[in-house]
């Protein structure tokens, strides 16, 4: 779907609000150790004082990886800021692996720029004796209703729904990526609804049905989502949309 989309090299007003790099792994290590490996080669590296450590901490591992709601919690977590005011946030727990970046989007490469040193290091500790799945999540988000803006269109009894609350959600399968589509009106960020906007939710989730060590090649899988969530996204905004966005096109 979307294979012939033209997409812009650059946005003068891109809507990304939130992205999120997420591996779900197991390791063989014990989970004290994880944290520990990690506080001196890695988090070392960020702000002292932008280090968090998170309440899920103190529910005992058996009990946490018997609980989904639980098990790919967060334990610590800390942030940098970018070149742009935004945040280059690094979280671990137990089984899950997350960069994300919040407000103030730069660009993939400078983003990347921050993730692979980690992940080098990670792979340096052989920390992961099975990777699970990897997903790439954008969140775009509008300061005006946009549902008339996108290349959709909903009916009830053939009739078209427009000047309504709408929130939609779909799945579509592709490459070997599950491919998760929201498009609203309403905005809920964080857990915190925003009132008078709207939200196109992109999440491309790679899984894997074979046992796999850290993968050498999640850059690829990355890129590959990468691709694939622009897709969707230019995909599925009119030209009059992507206009107010002020593409360029070129290197």
């Amino acid at each position: 779907m979307f294979e012939n989309v033209r997409i812009p090299a650059k946005l003068d007003n891109s809507p990304i609000k939130k992205a999120v790099i997420e591996f779900k792994y197991e390791s063989s290590i014990q989970e004290a150790a994880i944290y520990g490996l990690l506080l001196t080669s890695v988090f070392n590296n960020f702000p002292r004082n932008n280090f968090s450590q998170f309440p899920v901490v103190q529910i005992p591992e058996e009990l946490r990886k018997n609980e989904p709601s639980l098990k790919y919690q967060i334990a610590f977590q800390s942030y940098k800021e970018n070149s742009n005011s935004g945040k280059y946030l690094f979280g671990i727990g137990a089984y899950t692996i997350q960069f994300a970046v919040l407000e103030q989007y730069v660009s993939w490469d400078d983003w990347m720029s921050f993730v692979n040193p980690i992940m080098n290091a990670i792979k340096e500790q052989k920390l992961v004796k099975r990777t699970e799945s990897i997903h790439l999540q954008y969140q775009d988000v509008f300061d005006k209703d946009v549902i008339d803006m996108t290349n959709t269109k909903f009916l009830i009894d053939s009739k078209e729904i427009k000047n309504q609350h709408l929130l939609f959600r779909t799945t579509f399968k592709q490459d070997d990526f599950d491919i998760l589509v929201n498009i609203g009106n309403s905005v809920n960020i964080n857990g915190k609804n925003i009132p008078n906007k709207s939200l196109i939710d992109i999440d491309c989730l790679y899984s894997y049905n074979v046992e796999v060590a850290f993968v050498d090649e999640y850059q690829k899988i990355l890129d590959k989502a990468h691709l694939l969530n622009k897709r969707y996204f230019f995909g599925l905004i009119s030209d009059a949309l992507l206009n107010e966005l002020g593409p360029h096109y070129g290197n």
